[in-house]
């Protein structure tokens, strides 16, 4: 069962926690703030990891220091989809396809999709099949994104 992260991507840039963390946003404009707690990339990902059924890899020292989530899955396709604009996830992927076969004529609306299979998910430097997806990501600041995620088997 395939889990969606969404959000606009937002990298914080606040001295008080972590520089540079990536967050997906509900809202499109504005700072990082306290109700957006919990919507960190890192805590997002732990959170549909969970729910496909791999298990957080920590050991007991991590445990107490409260290091975030620690995650390694063989088998992970992941799908991002990214738009200059909010729109249904259905909606990207028939643009994607329509783009692709040169039905679209005028786009007023960057879309872009890429997948990684296989190859391994390291949580704790967030790659997939050697791609780093951090910086992938970061490439889509100010940008909705889909994050699919399913389990290979």
């Amino acid at each position: 069962m395939e889990q969606v992260i969404e959000g606009w991507v937002t990298i914080n840039q606040e001295y008080w926690v972590d520089e540079d963390e990536i967050y997906l946003l509900k809202k499109d404009q504005g700072d990082i703030d306290g109700s957006d707690e919990g919507r960190q990339l890192r805590v997002l990902m732990g959170q549909a990891l969970n729910k496909l059924g791999l298990k957080d890899a920590k050991n007991s020292y991590e445990k107490e220091q409260g290091i975030s989530g620690k995650y390694v899955a063989d088998n992970v396709m992941m799908q991002l989809f990214a738009s200059s604009k909010r729109v249904k996830l259905d909606e990207i992927k028939e643009k994607i396809v329509l783009n692709s076969m040169g039905l679209l004529n005028f786009r007023e609306t960057e879309y872009v999709h890429s997948t990684w299979t296989i190859g391994g998910y390291i949580s704790e430097t967030f790659t997939l099949g050697g791609h780093n997806i951090l910086e992938i990501l970061k490439q889509h600041e100010g940008q909705f994104i889909y994050l699919v995620i399913d389990a290979v088997h």
